[in-house]
């Protein structure tokens, strides 16, 4: 389970870079709307992904 969960935070760091966002600041943002979210459903989540 670490192992997939390693590939998705590269996974997302890849896209960030690939979509030209600073990975560090977006990760920070990530983090911080996830965590105060109040609805953690796929379509909700997928709205913060960097693609």
């Amino acid at each position: 389970m670490a192992f997939h969960l390693k590939e998705q935070k590269y996974s997302i760091a890849e896209t960030a870079k690939a979509n030209d966002l600073d990975v560090e600041k977006y990760l920070v943002y990530l983090m911080d709307v996830l965590c105060n979210l109040d609805k953690k459903d796929v379509a909700t989540l997928l709205r913060y992904m960097p693609w």
